[in-house]
């Protein structure tokens, strides 16, 4: 059933027959020359764009949850066709635009989709993405006075937060204060790849014109320095004093440095910004221009950006040997747990030529010159060649600011401690999301509170603290934070996923509470595949899957947990 119109680029089309799509069921189907996604929640049909707008996976492939959330089976991206009504927006997840909704009907048995024709062209294009941007909702008239919201950080938490806060209808003034000089970037990018100065727009998940649009004052290259709690007011580097009547503390988290003898020579990086991964490129392309690529790299640390870092690396400079060097045996133990780092990880680093050296860092020597690194030498007496040295040992919450406010930080590493709404402990004005919150943890009984420094939950922790502060002015009811914990990482050109959350002692130690039970076959050199099952030891539930080649598994079992289920060990073969 084209549309008569000549010329037009609306349609109309038969494309299913209703009674091929079941309840809680999605499927994809042919419309004029591209794709649609058809899905069901109690009876009621949506017709979507077909890919996921973060990285455009088939959406197909992933998981509709009974609460009527399409998951993305990559990276557990969801866009509701439910509960909201069917919108496509997104709701949780790494993306940041919403789903393109077609018109739907049944009409004689079938189900009639009518949208926008996909041409040929786009269709074909690589790079082309259905997409649906992010707008301020329709007849929302913004304000320059009455209530504001200072945000302090411009990281994925300030942006989430500031998407929810006006697709809430919030009209007033949007102050966020970053001490960056980029406005929020893809800072999970930045441990994958080399990085100069005109890659900076590129990165920015959002540009000057769509804060401006969303009525923002981004106000980069500015630090706080105090919070005045009685008065609702920060005070910034500049001197100035900008009042708030909601204020979101989202500052993030600083790499660790490691105060060793010799910590400041040259070729020492650590990366959180997009300066840090331009000087890091500097560094390798110089080291490998000095010594005709054969060089030295010594990654410290043994985790996710240390592993990121070094599958870039063992492509990028083929020759160059590159070491890690961590204090547990196994890469990833600390994370994940010694037997999976031992199968899944270690072994097809070394096939690739990557060096483990287990020891702790106690200082660095210089090279003739005396101003860059030339070794780094281990508590126990190794000393191991660098000329390229990246430290990934962990963050510490940028909270130094607060420590005279009256902000309650929790001693042990100085987070901040939010309820389970994301509001501040005491505070009723203030909330916090990010990297450097501390907060009950909704997934594990009994495991109180927890800290999580994911890309993934720092935005949703940013789009509930934002729709919270919505609710808040407007006198309703605040809503949990219980979006599963999703992550995932890139090495060796492998991407792992996970879902669920793990607490201390983690898997691998004596005292741990919680199992591992590996399926599959991580080891297998040409085609590794397996889902490793953490579980509690005394009940047999499983809080928590990693998997690699098994998707859509870790998506279902975020979709469970979701959906207010639970999972036991003996049944994940059914999953």
């Amino acid at each position: 059933m084209a549309d008569p119109t000549e010329g037009s680029r609306i349609v109309e089309e038969k494309v299913l027959q209703e009674a091929d799509l079941g309840d809680l069921q999605m499927k994809e189907v042919p419309f004029t020359g591209g794709k649609v996604l058809l899905s069901k929640v109690d009876g009621r049909i949506s017709a979507t764009s077909h890919a996921c707008t973060h990285f455009g996976a088939p959406l197909v492939k992933g998981t509709l949850t009974k609460s009527g959330l399409i998951l993305c089976p990559w990276h557990a991206a969801a866009f509701c066709v439910g509960y909201k009504g069917l919108c496509g927006d997104i709701e949780d997840g790494p993306a940041w635009d919403s789903l393109k909704m077609y018109d739907v009907s049944t009409s004689d048995g079938w189900i009639v989709v009518k949208g926008e024709r996909i041409t040929s062209e786009e269709a074909s294009a690589k790079s082309w993405l259905p997409v649906r941007p992010v707008r301020l909702p329709n007849g929302l008239k913004l304000k320059r006075d009455g209530d504001a919201v200072v945000i302090v950080g411009g990281g994925p938490a300030a942006l989430g937060a500031v998407s929810t806060l006006r697709d809430s209808a919030f009209s007033g003034p949007i102050i966020v204060l970053s001490s960056e000089t980029l406005l929020s970037i893809n800072r999970f990018r930045l441990s994958k790849g080399a990085f100069s100065e005109k890659d900076f727009p590129g990165l920015q998940l959002r540009n000057q014109k769509w804060f401006d649009d969303f009525g923002v004052d981004f106000r980069l290259g500015t630090t706080v320095t105090s919070v005045d709690l009685a008065n609702s007011a920060v005070t910034a580097s500049t001197g100035a004093t900008i009042p708030y009547t909601k204020l979101l503390l989202s500052p993030g988290a600083t790499p660790r440095v490691l105060t060793v003898p010799n910590h400041n020579l040259s070729g020492i990086h650590q990366i959180r910004t997009g300066p840090d991964a331009v000087a890091l490129t500097t560094s390798l392309s110089s080291a490998s221009a000095a010594k005709n690529g054969v060089f030295d790299i010594v990654v410290v640390g043994t985790s996710f950006i240390a592993g990121e870092f070094a599958s870039y690396v063992i492509k990028a400079y083929p020759n160059a040997t590159v070491t890690l060097v961590g204090s547990q045996e196994q890469p990833m133990a600390t994370a994940l747990g010694a037997e999976v780092g031992r199968r899944a990880f270690r072994a097809a680093y070394e096939r690739k030529g990557v060096k483990f050296v287990k020891g702790s860092l106690a200082s660095y020597t210089a090279d003739v010159s005396g101003t860059k690194v030339a070794s780094v030498t281990l508590n126990n007496g190794t000393e191991v060649p660098a000329d390229v040295v990246l430290t990934a040992v962990g963050a510490i919450p940028s909270t130094g600011f607060l420590k005279s406010s009256g902000v309650p930080l929790l001693p042990r590493d100085g987070s901040i401690l939010a309820d389970a709404h994301l509001r501040v402990r005491g505070v009723s004005n203030v909330y916090a999301a990010g990297d450097a919150v501390t907060f009950p943890d909704a997934w594990t009984e009994g495991s109180g509170d927890i800290r999580i420094e994911h890309w993934d939950v720092a935005i949703n922790q940013g789009r509930l603290a934002g729709r919270n502060i919505a609710r808040d002015l407007a006198g309703q009811d605040l809503l949990a934070f219980d979006v599963v914990p999703f992550f995932w990482t890139g090495q060796l050109d492998k991407s792992f996923r996970f879902a669920g959350h793990l607490t201390k002692p983690y898997p691998g130690s004596e005292t741990s509470p919680v199992g591992v039970e590996i399926k599959g076959d991580p080891e297998s050199p040409t085609a590794p595949h397996f889902s490793a099952w953490y579980y509690e030891k005394a009940t047999s539930k499983v809080v928590a899957v990693l998997t690699l080649n098994e998707d859509p598994k870790a998506v279902q079992f975020a979709a469970r947990l979701s959906d207010g289920g639970s999972l036991l060990l003996s049944e994940v073969d059914s999953l």
